[in-house]
């Protein structure tokens, strides 16, 4: 196993901050916001994990996909209230599918 920092791990971190690659953690009825962790050691992932944790990503990826296209369009998610913790009447873009992902436009 390669425990190798990646040389330029500052570099990468600091660009990380520039530009904003964050996420958001809702815990203990707070929302707080970091910079998303960068681990400057590679890891090595056989063969047979990669594909068990493609398989996840894939599906997560077009559920992500078909959230998004559908409360960019028809929106029956928050009209169904399953996403009712969604603020209503906030997404409004118009949805373009060129047959192998969907994006605002």
């Amino acid at each position: 196993m390669n425990n190798t920092p990646v040389a330029d791990a500052d570099k990468i971190n600091e660009l990380l901050a520039r530009y904003g690659v964050k996420f958001g953690i809702y815990k203990h009825g707070s929302f707080k916001e970091q910079l998303f962790p960068f681990d400057a050691i590679p890891r090595i992932i056989s063969a047979s994990d990669y594909a068990q944790m493609e398989k996840g990503l894939i599906q997560r990826v077009d559920a992500l996909n078909l959230f998004l296209q559908d409360i960019y369009s028809d929106g029956k998610i928050v009209k169904d209230s399953v996403g009712e913790l969604l603020p209503t009447g906030r997404f409004s873009a118009t949805c373009k599918d060129d047959g192998n992902r969907i994006y605002r436009s």
